[in-house]
């Protein structure tokens, strides 16, 4: 069989940089790097309309604050309440999907 091309499995698969470009300049224009910028924005509004409901919260990487501190935790969700912040929750029995 004829090698074709590597295929690096710790390695990313990028665009062609000049194909990213204008997202990186629309990112750079509107100085958000992080999460509530443009295009966090239009994929919560994608992903709501896909799903059929009219709210949708969509996050990544945060730190749970509550009157006793702030922490980095795990958030359980069952329906549309949270029902549980703690470590290692996403390996309860009890949870339907994970969502890393």
């Amino acid at each position: 069989m004829p090698k074709t091309s590597d295929i690096y499995v710790t390695q990313p698969l990028m665009p062609p940089l000049e194909e990213f470009m204008p997202y990186l300049e629309e990112i750079w224009e509107s100085k958000r790097l992080t999460n509530g910028g443009p295009f966090h924005q239009e994929l919560e509004s994608a992903l709501a309309e896909y799903l059929g409901v009219e709210h949708l919260a969509l996050f990544a990487n945060g730190t749970i604050v509550t009157a006793d501190g702030s922490y980095r935790a795990d958030v359980l969700v069952e329906g549309e309440t949270i029902v549980q912040i703690g470590s290692g929750l996403g390996a309860s029995a009890t949870a339907d999907e994970v969502i890393e």
